[in-house]
């Protein structure tokens, strides 16, 4: 699949840092959360993402040049052909195979409702752990385009940071006032809310410049933690801030990375060994702990499966299906087109 005129070379880097970070907190020493800043990081981009589609889909519906049901059916083909299918191939596959933790909890994975079992069980299953931000994801995806496409423009900023506050309150009450567990707090979608939340916000433009300030202080009171566990005198800063510095060094690196590409950080983002990455980040993903489990293999020998196995999903399986988005675009060329805000959308 050729990349379309929209697409952001430095997110795919972004994406390729996420994936790495998974990778490291679950086949590494264990002694860096990693992982917590990558899912993070995967959520700010898909908020981005999204809200920036569902926009130019707002802007199409105001102008006249499409409806706001044909907008809807055309946005949820689009992510059911990205996502669904080697979703449920690889569900499909690890039901036969009989993998532990997948007969038995099956219709929470295929509704997508893993992080729900998460955090009631208080547990993850190995090889569907990953699941959870996955879960989430889905989820988010029913409600927010609803809200962008059906609220008018003015209300968009104040409800994206007043869903970022009231993440930010379901974890702080959550944790301190009512003692759940955080995987309790942390997995369910009102407690990812700030990551997708703010990424729209970047994608909305108001606050970019605020929150790409904002997250650079965050960022580096996280290089500072990661800086003091070094040294064996860790502080878990994360869990002190509920997440929330990890949230806004998220956002920094999403917001400079896509206001400023040309930048150093742009250009590193935009090495070809990691928007490679980045660009099958989404099968590494899916793919990393089934086959820990079922190759029962080194951290580091799965880890360069995982990458073989994932290679082989994108070309042979996710990136002919991808092509398929084609035939659903949100406007056709017509002779005498219908003025709208901007050019045809090219989702990714």
């Amino acid at each position: 699949m050729t990349k379309s005129p929209g697409h952001i070379e430095p997110l795919d880097g972004l994406r390729a840092l996420a994936v790495t970070g998974v990778l490291v907190h679950h086949f590494g020493s264990g002694r860096f959360e990693l992982g917590t800043y990558g899912v993070l990081l995967f959520f700010v981009i898909s908020g981005f993402l999204i809200t920036g589609i569902l926009l130019r889909i707002k802007n199409y519906v105001a102008s006249g040049a499409l409806t706001v049901g044909t907008g809807l059916r055309i946005f949820y083909i689009r992510r059911f052909l990205r996502i669904f299918p080697v979703y449920y191939l690889l569900l499909a596959a690890l039901f036969m195979l009989d993998v532990p933790g997948v007969r038995q909890h099956i219709a929470w994975q295929g509704f997508y409702a893993t992080n729900v079992w998460v955090a009631i069980h208080h547990r993850f299953e190995e090889a569907t752990g990953p699941f959870w931000s996955l879960a989430v994801e889905e989820q988010f995806y029913l409600i927010w385009p609803l809200l962008i496409l059906l609220l008018p423009i003015r209300f968009l900023r104040p409800m994206a940071w007043s869903l970022a506050i009231f993440a930010v309150a379901f974890r702080a009450f959550g944790t301190l006032l009512f003692h759940f567990d955080p995987l309790t707090t942390n997995t369910l979608l009102p407690g990812s809310l700030d990551s997708l939340s703010l990424g729209a916000l970047l994608a909305i433009g108001t606050d970019s410049v605020w929150l790409r300030r904002s997250g650079l202080v965050a960022t580096l009171l996280v290089v500072a933690e990661i800086c003091l566990e070094l040294m064996g005198k860790g502080v878990k800063l994360r869990l002190a801030t509920l997440n929330l510095f990890c949230v806004l060094s998220a956002v920094a690196a999403v917001g400079y990375a896509v206001e400023m590409p040309d930048s150093a950080w742009g250009r590193i983002l935009s090495w070809k060994v990691l928007t490679y990455i980045g660009t099958i980040s989404y099968g590494i993903y899916l793919y990393h702990m089934p086959l820990n489990v079922l190759s029962g293999m080194s951290g580091l020998h799965t880890a360069v499966l995982t990458l073989i196995v994932a290679t082989l999903s994108w070309y042979l399986f996710e990136k002919p299906i991808n092509r398929l988005k084609d035939r659903f675009p949100y406007l056709r060329i017509r002779a005498n087109p219908v003025p709208v805000a901007e050019s045809l959308v090219t989702a990714v």
